[in-house]
């Protein structure tokens, strides 16, 4: 198997789900289910592995133990078990996610990008042709001149790199976009060619149509102490400064699937997503800041950047708990040294 699709769920199989799972019985490839207390009893999905929340208090793994129950977090351990079952690409999305046929496209060996000019922060989505629309995490008073010199050169990628899909319909937005835009507003990506963001930039990327290679599934931690609204914008700064140290690029790609929204309270979305608002910029700047060993020991350096995001609020010092057990199931995969 080549590559793993990693889901989290607490509800019983959506249309986007089957419609993976379809896809899968034709592909030499693994489905990974990860439930949670929450998630029905009589859960079943063919064409699927489904790690209840039982097995995976069963399974090798020391972070199934540290990780608190009802967590979007508990989504590590399904991507321990494809590391396990030995991929090469973890893909991970959201239940609410329903594919597009690009979805199913096996990983290019390299891809010809599109290269906006350097800045520190790029809004990819005004790059495929949403000139009012920002990503979730992307600081507030960057926004109205993110639209602006959006021209770009072209490179063609020789190596491993993180492969951000888009979404269609409802896509990763703020709660902000989403209070002051019109009900049910649809936002359409255009089918432009993959962006790759130049190694000076920084850019949030989520775990909704999101591509690892197997040489950084170690990045994948989703950290626990903070809102579930801010794990993924957390986990995707401290692994751009990794992917700096290792210049291993981040790719924007096109449409890969279309969001039927779960439903949210908005304000609640508001309230969690505020510890973002006012550090998005404070958080870059202290992983920026923070000495790394240039990639050669990234486990050390995780560590030191956590410590970073400890001093400036984002997390909490209980997250070392979770993030040792996270390290230490790596090295047994031999995933980091």
């Amino acid at each position: 198997m080549t590559l793993a699709v990693v889901i989290t769920t607490i509800q019983l199989p959506t249309k986007g789900v089957l419609q993976i799972a379809n896809r899968m019985k034709s592909n030499d490839d693994l489905l990974v289910l990860v439930g949670d207390r929450k998630t029905p009893h009589n859960f079943s999905c063919p064409n699927a592995t489904y790690l209840s929340i039982e097995s995976q208090l069963q399974s090798p793994f020391r972070v199934a133990q540290e990780l608190p129950e009802n967590s979007y977090a508990r989504k590590m351990v399904g991507y321990l078990y494809a590391a396990q079952a030995g991929v090469d690409w973890i893909r991970e999305t959201d239940d609410d996610n329903e594919p597009y046929d690009p979805f199913f496209e096996p990983v290019s060996e390299s891809l010809e990008c599109r290269v906006p000019a350097a800045r520190k922060w790029i809004n990819p989505y005004a790059y495929f042709g949403e000139d009012h629309v920002w990503p979730r995490g992307f600081p507030l008073d960057e926004i109205a001149d993110s639209f602006s010199n959006l021209g770009t050169t072209s490179v063609r990628t020789s190596s491993d790199f993180v492969l951000q899909g888009l979404a269609d319909g409802d896509p990763d937005v703020d709660a902000i976009f989403r209070l002051v835009s019109t009900p049910g507003v649809q936002v359409t990506f255009r089918n432009d060619g993959p962006l790759l963001i130049p190694a000076s930039s920084w850019v949030p990327f989520n775990s909704q149509v999101t591509t690892w290679p197997r040489s950084l599934f170690f990045l994948l931690y989703l950290p626990v102490t903070c809102s579930f609204r801010m794990t993924d914008i957390w986990r995707s700064f401290v692994a751009q400064r990794v992917m700096h140290d290792l210049d291993v690029p981040l790719v924007y790609a096109g449409p890969m699937a279309f969001q039927d929204r779960n439903e949210h309270d908005l304000m609640k979305d508001f309230r969690d997503e505020i510890e973002g608002y006012v550090n998005y910029s404070r958080v870059v700047d202290a992983l920026q800041h923070t000495k790394t060993s240039k990639g050669a020991d990234v486990a050390s350096d995780l560590v030191h950047l956590y410590e970073a995001l400890v001093q400036v609020g984002a997390v909490t010092p209980a997250e070392f708990q979770v993030l040792d057990a996270w390290i230490a199931d790596s090295k047994s995969l031999g995933l980091v040294t």
